[in-house]
């Protein structure tokens, strides 16, 4: 009852009680170590489980069941500056 969410993206939805294979580009991870797409497929028996992510310049992203068998979703989005910020001169104590 402590969580509820934790209960059904990892039970109810999710699969990490369960036994599990996990293949795609980059199984044991959510991001791709240099950046760009991954996608996985995790099975449970006979039934597949997509798994997509990407990671580049303007943010990153995942949505699918995760190498550990929970169902996750985020999108994180940052913000390209194109202001450019001055050096600070160097302090002479």
């Amino acid at each position: 009852m402590r969580n509820p969410f934790h209960n059904f993206t990892h039970y109810i939805i999710g699969v990490s009680d369960k036994d599990i294979t996990r293949t795609g580009k980059h199984p044991g991870a959510v991001f791709a170590p240099g950046g760009g797409w991954n996608w996985a497929v995790t099975r449970h028996r006979w039934l597949p489980l997509p798994f997509v992510s990407f990671d580049g310049k303007r943010g990153r992203f995942y949505l699918g069941w995760r190498e550990s068998g929970n169902f996750g979703g985020k999108v994180n989005l940052t913000k390209r500056s194109t202001a450019t910020v001055p050096a600070k001169p160097a302090s002479r104590h």
